[in-house]
């Protein structure tokens, strides 16, 4: 299988699923992707708020574009 990005509107989903609770291997399933990408998007992609570690899918986003350049 060829490696594919996660997109914006996949981070816009994990982003909600995460705040419905959802666990890493419900979401991967939605998306059809693996659980550890899921894992990592999450790992890379949180930002503190409040003392709180909070998934941000258009900082992550972000970083990912400015990546890529």
């Amino acid at each position: 299988m060829a490696y594919q990005r996660l997109n914006y509107e996949e981070r816009i989903l994990i982003s909600i699923r995460l705040r419905e609770g959802f666990d890493y291997q419900t979401i991967a399933d939605e998306l059809r992707r693996s659980k550890s990408t899921i894992s990592r998007e999450v790992r890379r992609g949180c930002i503190t708020d409040s003392g709180e570690s909070v998934y941000s899918a258009a900082a992550t986003q972000q970083r990912a574009s400015e990546r890529r350049k």
